[in-house]
């Protein structure tokens, strides 16, 4: 199948899933995340099972996402969540609570909804297909328009795009949805410059380009509408998790490392 570049980093994401499932001391247990690949997608996994550090930063990434939306859906068995370039996630299944939107392009959800149905989801999913080169998030998401508390979650995305695009997303979010988490993974120039070149070459080679990855990416959701909440950093919650071979304390000591990749939390100003 003809995959989007940018969609075809959703099977590495689920891949290295994968390789958790299967692992000793699996973190996520996504036992999904093979099925929801397909045969297709392990083959467009293969050249990334060597990245320890990146493969072990995605589980990171993802259990930081994971137990940020558990504390969210404590006393709210039913809050929505909306996850904007879903990819292959499988959050819905595991967690069995909430009530989920996913957004991705057309042929990467229907891809998915062949391997892993919405109508087995055991709570409510809707999948929403949308052209993110042409077609208007707002119209996508203006169905969904409310001013009751939701989460909203992009994980992998933001690097892929333009500020231009971050910024209109951002407005968007703000407007549609006043009472919102958003939860959002962001990399910085100096961390990709430093501890990412390898990896983008590799990416690269599935025809997607990283393009944004700015020196203070934060200022620019706080200049379209957001307070920043937090941050927890990758790298270290990695190392926490033994996700990477190094110990928190070194990665501790380097703050390029430590903070030029993390989970941010905003909320609506």
């Amino acid at each position: 199948m003809m995959f989007k570049p940018v969609s075809k980093t959703a099977f590495y994401s689920a891949g290295v899933r994968v390789l958790d499932a299967q692992s000793s001391r699996p973190i996520l247990r996504d036992t999904l995340a093979q099925r929801v690949m397909g045969k297709g997608g392990l083959e467009i996994f293969e050249p990334f099972r060597r990245f320890t550090y990146p493969n072990g930063a995605n589980i990171a990434r993802h259990k930081i996402i994971d137990d940020a939306l558990k504390e969210r859906f404590k006393g709210r068995p039913q809050r929505r969540t909306i996850v904007i370039g879903a990819g292959l996630d499988t959050r819905p299944y595991r967690m069995k609570t909430g009530e989920w939107v996913e957004l991705d392009e057309p042929l990467l959800l229907s891809y998915k909804e062949r391997n892993l149905p919405a109508a087995e989801c055991p709570v409510p999913l809707e999948r929403i297909p949308i052209d993110f080169s042409k077609d208007s998030l707002a119209d996508r998401l203006t169905p969904f328009a409310t001013k009751e508390r939701v989460s909203i979650v992009i994980e992998g995305i933001t690097m892929y795009l333009e500020e231009q695009q971050v910024a209109n997303m951002a407005r968007t979010l703000v407007k549609l949805f006043p009472d919102h988490s958003l939860i959002c993974d962001l990399m910085t120039r100096k961390f990709i410059g430093r501890y990412g070149r390898r990896f983008r070459q590799a990416i690269e080679s599935l025809g997607a380009q990283i393009t944004w990855a700015p020196d203070e990416p934060v200022k620019v959701f706080e200049a379209n509408g957001y307070d920043w909440i937090g941050a927890a950093s990758i790298a270290q919650r990695a190392a926490e998790l033994r996700t990477i071979p190094m110990p928190p304390w070194a990665v501790s000591l380097l703050p390029g490392l430590r903070d030029g990749y993390a989970v941010h939390v905003f909320k609506p100003a």
